[in-house]
C-alpha cells in the first residue's frame, strides 16, 4: 500500500517518507488492524469506564479498547504516576 503511494509521488520527501513506512510500520497496523478490531468488538464487552495508568504505552489491545470505549460513549480515566500526578478524564 505505502510502496505504491511512494512510487506515484513526484515529491522526493513523500517518496522517502512512504518507503520508510513500509520498513518501519508493523504489518499489524496496515494489514491486520481491521480484522483485529472486528474481533475485539464482537468478542468483548466494552467497559463503561476504563481506567489506565500505563497500558497506553505499549499494549495495542488496551489502546484499541480505550478508543472503542470512548467512541461508544464510555469514559476513559488516564492517570499518570509521576511526582506531580496528572489525571486526564475523557
Amino acid at each position: 500500500m505505502f510502496a505504491s503511494i511512494a512510487d506515484e509521488s513526484d515529491d522526493d520527501f513523500e517518496r522517502v517518507f512512504f518507503k520508510s513506512l513500509v520498513l518501519n510500520v508493523p504489518k499489524f497496523y496496515t494489514e491486520a488492524f481491521s480484522s483485529f478490531r472486528k474481533k475485539v468488538l464482537s468478542e468483548w464487552d466494552l467497559p463503561e469506564i476504563l481506567i489506565t495508568n500505563n497500558d497506553h504505552y505499549s499494549n495495542d489491545i488496551a489502546k484499541l479498547t480505550m478508543v472503542e470505549t470512548t467512541r461508544s460513549g464510555g469514559r476513559l480515566i488516564w492517570d499518570r504516576m509521576v511526582p506531580i500526578p496528572i489525571r486526564v478524564i475523557i
